[in-house]
């Protein structure tokens, strides 16, 4: 469960990072943001889900 908690951390801090980091339009009128952080985040999300799972169904085994 502690690696589900890290992967969780890490996501909400990638969410975090996005909005200080904010987004402008340049002179060119290209948008500028950090787009990389949404779909990292989205991942450790999905993968402390998956480790959360695997420690749930781990736990109902008996040895």
């Amino acid at each position: 469960m502690p690696s589900s908690a890290g992967l969780a951390a890490g996501s909400v801090a990638c969410l975090l990072a996005f909005q200080m980091i904010g987004s402008r339009v340049d002179s060119k009128g290209v948008l500028r943001e950090p787009f990389g952080l949404l779909p990292i985040s989205a991942l450790l999300l999905l993968g402390s889900g998956i480790a959360l799972t695997g420690a749930w169904a781990a736990r109902g085994r008996k040895p």
